[in-house]
């Protein structure tokens, strides 16, 4: 039985000293670089992750945008259009966006006027919105308009809260301005 009580001291005591040489020897090297190899992969991980899922839920409003955003959407659109279009000073460009508009009465104000810098105030408040395929709106917003006249003079600024009523034939249509009054708001 002697010889079986000697073996296993061999092989105790050489495990140790390969095991403790090895990790050292890889070990202190192969420590930051381990790290530092498998961290990115870490981070990389979650945020690949995440990545997708923040996509994912970005993209669903845009497919299922309701009518009634899109078309208020439109409709805010025709009304900077309106807007930008009374800096033309050009009646022709009024006419596109807004049918029914005098153009005589256009005509000569805009002869009158130097310049005119149109702006909007605040957020378009819906008073009725129908986003069909042939529907209709009423819309208040604030407008400015600062005009100078070419008799000189200081430039008078118009602040009104303008009600446009819109409609549109069809989807394929754009929108346009039925009617549009403009109450002059109070100094």
């Amino acid at each position: 039985g002697g010889q079986v009580g000697s073996q296993p001291p061999l092989p105790n005591t050489a495990p140790p000293s390969t095991q403790t040489t090895a990790p050292a020897a890889s070990g202190q090297p192969g420590a930051p670089g381990s790290q530092s190899g498998s961290s990115p992969p870490a981070v990389a991980g979650p945020t690949g992750t995440v990545t997708p899922g923040t996509g994912t839920n970005e993209k669903p409003p845009e497919i299922t945008i309701t009518p009634e955003a899109h078309a208020k959407r439109e409709i805010g659109q025709l009304v900077k259009d309106y807007c930008a279009a009374m800096e033309t000073l050009q009646p022709d460009r009024l006419k596109k966006l807004y049918p029914q508009v005098d153009m005589a009465i256009h005509r000569e104000a805009f002869r009158q006027y130097k310049s005119l810098k149109c702006s909007l105030v605040g957020d378009p408040e819906y008073d009725r919105l129908d986003a069909s395929s042939a529907g209709g709106a009423q819309v208040k917003i604030g407008m400015k308009q600062q005009i100078e006249m070419k008799t000189g003079g200081a430039p008078k600024v118009l602040e009104t809260t303008a009600t446009f009523v819109v409609s549109r034939m069809s989807n394929q249509s754009p929108w346009q301005i039925d009617r549009l009054q403009h109450v002059t708001k109070p100094k």
